[in-house]
């Protein structure tokens, strides 16, 4: 999937599938909509892999983590910065 900012990858595995980040929050439509016509639906997301801690690649985690269950792994390194929201 493409975001028009940032590469979204969504990938099929035995019990559902693994999105590998997120996008920015204003092309969540787009890329929720991309999500769902692949079958992934709530409780199909089982894990969400954030390559790092940009807005343009975890902009979307914690909707998608609430609206499909899913669960967040990134670098320990750069969970501050996706905790507080702060990218320097």
């Amino acid at each position: 999937m493409f975001s028009n900012y940032v590469n979204c990858y969504l990938i099929e595995v035995d019990n559902g599938y693994v999105m590998i980040d997120t996008g920015m929050p204003d092309k969540r439509q787009g890329i929720e909509k991309e999500i769902e016509n692949f079958g992934c639906y709530p409780g199909k997301l089982k894990l969400i892999i954030l390559t790092h801690g940009d807005f343009d690649h975890d902009g979307n985690a914690a909707y998608f983590r609430k609206r499909y269950g899913a669960k967040i792994v990134m670098h320990p390194n750069d969970v501050d910065m996706f905790e507080h929201g702060d990218m320097f």
